[in-house]
């Protein structure tokens, strides 16, 4: 499997708003599943221990959601998750 990286423009910045719209099967419990990064401004949406956490900076400090599934191993299940995250006024 190899690495797939995409550069969106130079000037990135995280605005007022984010949608982020994916489906995802995971095989571990943590991992990064969506990383944008440029200067100061990211966002980031990970895996930790089986829970899906989205932050964005956008230089205003971090803001970060998380949603617990029932368990630990929901998500990781071998089946495909829908993930849509919506951060408005930021």
């Amino acid at each position: 499997m190899s690495d797939l990286f995409v550069s969106p423009v130079e000037n990135f910045r995280v605005g007022s708003s984010v949608i982020v719209d994916l489906d995802i099967r995971p095989r571990s419990i943590s991992g990064v599943l969506l990383s944008v990064h440029h200067g100061r401004d990211y966002m980031v949406l990970q895996m930790v221990n089986g829970s899906i956490k989205f932050t964005v900076d956008n230089g205003k400090g971090p803001i970060t959601i998380e949603y617990k599934p029932p368990t630990q191993y929901s998500v990781c299940d071998g089946e495909w998750h829908h993930i849509r995250g919506n951060c408005a006024s930021l």
